[in-house]
């Protein structure tokens, strides 16, 4: 049972993180007009989406997931991401 439960995350972590490259990559093409950008309705919320994102990684102990190797977890890059460097 954890065999075949293991196969669908490796295929569903590898459909997010496809998913997260495409919107990355579409949300980078696109020019925000400052004085355009408030009256896009359909930003209301969008914060609330990203974070259920990021805390769901953590609240379900994705964050614990080695990512390169055995040396780094999802949890410590991402951190390192946010960690200002001198």
């Amino acid at each position: 049972m954890l065999h075949g439960s293991l196969e669908h995350i490796v295929s569903d972590i590898k459909s997010i993180k496809d998913f997260l490259k495409f919107m990355a990559k579409y949300i980078s093409s696109k020019q925000v007009q400052s004085f355009k950008a408030n009256d896009l309705d359909d930003l209301d919320g969008i914060d609330d989406a990203v974070w259920m994102f990021i805390s769901s990684v953590y609240n379900s102990n994705w964050g614990t997931l080695f990512t390169d190797n055995k040396t780094n977890t999802l949890r410590k890059k991402i951190v390192s991401k946010f960690t200002p460097r001198p």
